[in-house]
């Protein structure tokens, strides 16, 4: 059965269910969203259409714009209580389409509650951050946006604004990309760091600038840079402390990927700022006395493997070789291969990318990124959002390939490799989409993560892991103030997987904050967790197959 068949019997069948007088239609079963065994060399199955995401998004202004080309972020939440994951596009505005949120009342069947939750109104969005904003215990929505960053509280079954509660005015044209969350100065909450990219005025181009074959205002270039934030809470309130604790990040620069991780293995979280159009990225190490300064060069983090500068789109973390400690993969341009930075023994962190694989794929333009192990046999993979930024036009006048690409997924080997999958035709990740934002969460809780991928233009994805698992799994469930704590696996054999708990990650959304470990032939793993604050907790001989919520 080809997927359109598939779409068709399962449209037919709830049809039916509705004319005999159910009032809400049934859940595609499982058979229905997964294609027969006889499909082989299928990874991901499309079920956007049949699980109820509906949005198609056409650009406002006809692709002709920045923000028109950099909007798609994408996140992973707890909308209702309910535990399983809903989601949330940050889109701006256009025919058809709006930031949206999802709700899922079952695994794959997703209701529209963007008005009924209170999300009806969050302006131009470009980006967005899951995270508990207040302390409460569930999950709270940023949203980046054109003119500004959105806070919104989750109160009961609704999202209340507190923008307020960030005190800072932006210029209408101040386009924010995307966001972080971690503890930064150890007092116990969630601080922020959010990226600034241009200041979109049309007035401000300079007369006589040349974008062609382009139009001016679709070229960031012609715009000024703007500086990103960090906000430390302070009681209610997020308090701007970037010129005093963080003054190179305060310096304009067209930022788009913010992370918090510990770069240099100090114990402490960092802050990791990569561009668009800029020499170099930065890596700002926090310092005894909570100050952060660049020190990327030093680390290997400034640059590519050929010592240029990146043109960065998307991020995500991740142990690639199994030697305990957090690499690092950074998506861009064109004809610049994904930058993989490995971490070594000497804290430096070289970007690898040929030997690591990821050149096999450079002629793609790749946004988001996703870092894990979809084929459970205890390595991680690699996931990428991609469509090219220029528009079709602009590519037939440059004499390059179609604007719309296949999503890019390579598996690792067990070596500290990428392969490139070329997919068959009936798999989800060969058909060709303008995307942006990518996410990783189990949505049906079978211990094989997803995918979700946000549109410039178009739809959205919803793309089922459908792969022979070649292992067993474990999900470990923390807090969700526990961001930035480290979970070590240790398997029977010795070997040990290592997964952190992040708020931002892929591009410009965050992931599913469940941790999965796919553990091979492994039955059972033990298991310690260094908490943000340092302490210690360990689980012996937790079963696999199975999800394990732990606490401090």
């Amino acid at each position: 059965m080809t997927s359109r068949e598939l779409v068709v019997a399962v449209l037919a069948a709830l049809s039916l269910a509705a004319c005999a007088g159910e009032t809400e239609p049934r859940p595609p079963s499982p058979e229905q969203l997964a294609p027969s065994a006889g499909v082989s060399g299928v990874l991901f199955w499309d079920v956007t259409q049949v699980a109820g995401l509906d949005l198609v998004r056409t650009p406002v202004d006809d692709y002709l714009t920045v923000p028109d080309r950099f909007t798609g972020g994408v996140c992973v939440l707890d909308a209702d209580g309910r535990g399983a994951p809903d989601l949330f596009f940050a889109l701006r505005e256009g025919a058809g389409a709006r930031s949206t949120l999802y709700v899922a009342d079952q695994p794959f069947a997703y209701q529209d509650q963007t008005e009924r939750r209170g999300l009806g109104h969050v302006g131009e969005g470009s980006g967005c951050l899951a995270f508990d904003a207040d302390g409460d215990g569930d999950d709270d929505l940023l949203v980046t946006r054109l003119g500004g960053i959105s806070l919104f509280e989750h109160r009961g079954d609704r999202f209340v604004d507190v923008s307020g509660r960030i005190p800072f005015t932006a210029h209408p044209g101040d386009l924010f990309t995307s966001a972080a969350a971690g503890d930064l100065d150890g007092d116990g909450d969630l601080d922020l760091v959010v990226g600034g990219y241009v200041r979109y005025a049309p007035e401000l181009i300079e007369p006589g600038t040349s974008c062609a074959p382009s139009v001016c205002t679709a070229q960031p270039h012609p715009f000024p840079a703007i500086s990103s934030r960090l906000f430390l809470r302070d009681g209610d309130t997020f308090r701007d402390v970037t010129a005093e604790r963080a003054p190179e990040l305060a310096m304009a620069w067209r930022t788009t990927v913010v992370a918090i991780r510990d770069l240099d293995g100090d114990g402490r979280p960092d802050i990791y700022a990569a561009h668009d159009l800029q020499d170099w990225n930065q890596a700002l190490i926090q310092d005894a006395d909570g100050t952060f300064h660049d020190r990327a060069v030093q680390l290997g983090l400034a640059h590519d493997r050929n010592d240029n500068g990146l043109d960065a789109m998307g991020f995500s973390s991740g142990d690639i070789d199994g030697d305990g400690r957090l690499d690092h993969v950074l998506t861009g341009f064109t004809n610049d291969a994904t930058a993989v930075f490995m971490c070594q023994p000497d804290g430096t962190c070289p970007d690898q990318a040929d030997q690591v694989g990821t050149t096999a794929l450079e002629q793609t333009f790749r946004w988001g990124a996703a870092l894990a192990d979809f084929d459970l046999d205890g390595w991680l993979d690699l996931a990428e959002a991609t469509g090219h930024v220029f528009s079709q036009p602009e590519l037939d006048a440059f004499d390059q390939g179609p604007q719309a690409q296949p999503t890019n997924f390579m598996r690792g080997d067990g070596a500290g490799h990428l392969i490139a999958h070329i997919p068959v035709p009936e798999d989800g990740l060969a058909t060709r989409r303008l995307m942006r934002g990518i996410a990783v969460a189990d949505l049906d809780d079978d211990g094989r993560p997803d995918l979700v991928l946000a549109p410039s233009s178009g739809r959205p994805a919803l793309l089922r892991n459908v792969m022979a698992p070649r292992g067993h799994w474990l999900r470990v469930v923390l807090p969700p103030g526990a961001v930035g704590a480290v979970v070590r696996a240790t398997l029977p054999g010795g070997r040990v997987l290592m997964r952190q708990r992040t708020a931002g990650e892929g591009y410009l959304g965050s992931f599913d904050s469940r941790l999965l470990f796919g553990l091979g032939d492994a039955l059972s793993a033990d298991l310690e967790i260094t908490w943000p604050d340092g302490h210690l907790t360990t689980r012996a001989q937790v079963p696999a197959d199975a999800e394990v919520t732990l606490a401090p």
